[in-house]
């Protein structure tokens, strides 16, 4: 039997805003071949177990996946790091300076994360939306 994460396609790291995104897609997908009752019921009910934090955790927890989860103690930050931007780059895009701002702390902790796997966390919705179109994407793609 597949999971609810299988059954939305989505990986268990997924944010709610991918998980419900993969949700009205299915949801739409379903209705336009004129799915089921019963497929569009499964297919809520799935969505339900992972689409607010109370029912996930429970639901990871059924699955095994809690323990391998990391918590909040096990990530701990390198250091902190401040620098004011120019003129020119005040002008950018949020995501454009946001995604600046991690190539930039990459470079000043780079004799700490040199060599090592790097995971960079974030809890900016802009930064978790790769698929959106860059107003410069030579200028993002040479930051540093």
């Amino acid at each position: 039997m597949l999971s609810a994460y299988e059954v939305l396609g989505v990986d268990t790291w997924s944010t709610k805003a991918k998980i419900d995104q993969k949700y009205q897609q299915l949801k739409r997908q379903l209705s336009a071949r004129t799915g089921t009752q019963d497929e569009l019921n499964h297919l809520l009910e799935q969505y339900q177990k992972i689409s607010d934090v109370k029912s996930r955790k429970e639901y990871d927890a059924e699955l095994g996946l809690a323990e391998k989860r990391k918590s909040r103690v096990d990530m701990r930050p390198l250091g902190f790091f401040s620098k004011s931007l120019s003129t020119a780059q005040q002008n950018w895009s949020t995501w454009e300076r946001e995604l600046l701002a991690v190539l930039e702390a990459l470079v000043h902790f780079r004799s700490i994360v040199a060599g090592s796997h790097v995971e960079i966390h974030t809890d900016h919705f802009n930064n978790t939306v790769l698929n959106q179109a860059l107003s410069n994407p030579d200028r993002s793609l040479g930051l540093c």
